[in-house]
């Protein structure tokens, strides 16, 4: 399974960066599916792997799309939020049985409420990174609402398509 999601995250970064940064549907819509990858790393992670992975990942995203650390710090940002909302939605029996999240042993609602709480974070972030101001606050609601609504779109069609089988399982 871990060589599926080493390949994934490959696929991930090379779409995020070849073709989902060159679409332009607005100056409003900016799609990321790269914090998929983030979600679906085993729940026996180490949070300082975590981090130095959403890092790196992060970093290679913002070098190959010339954005000087927003994704990074975006990334590292959700990895925050991915180990305190794992933590609350922890289910009754926790995470001892399961190495990674799955439709199949944890539930269609766990599933899509805990990305999206961390995909809209992750949005969040990065809007108020790039706008930096109080004055930008109904930019940055507009653009985390819209990005995020077509983001969300993009993963569970990308989670279906490619992993839903294999971690199912």
């Amino acid at each position: 399974m871990m060589r599926k999601l080493i390949l994934g995250g490959f696929f991930v970064f090379v779409l995020q960066i070849f073709f989902l940064n060159g679409l332009d549907f607005s100056s409003s819509v900016y799609i990321m599916i790269y914090p998929l990858i983030l979600f679906l790393l085993p729940f026996n992670t180490k949070p300082v792997f975590l981090f130095v992975w959403a890092f790196l990942f992060g970093f290679l995203i913002d070098f190959f799309s010339n954005s000087f650390g927003l994704h990074a710090s975006s990334l590292v940002a959700a990895a925050a939020i991915r180990v305190g909302v794992f933590y609350l939605l922890t289910p009754r029996d926790g995470y001892d049985s399961i190495l990674f999240p799955s439709i199949k042993k944890l539930g269609l609602k766990w599933i899509l409420t805990s990305f999206s709480f961390i995909l809209f974070f992750h949005h969040f972030w990065f809007f108020c990174v790039e706008y930096f101001s109080f004055n930008a606050t109904s930019i940055i609601l507009k653009n985390t609402f819209l990005s995020f609504f077509f983001s969300f779109i993009c993963c569970v069609c990308f989670y279906v398509l490619f992993f839903f089988k294999k971690l199912s399982k």
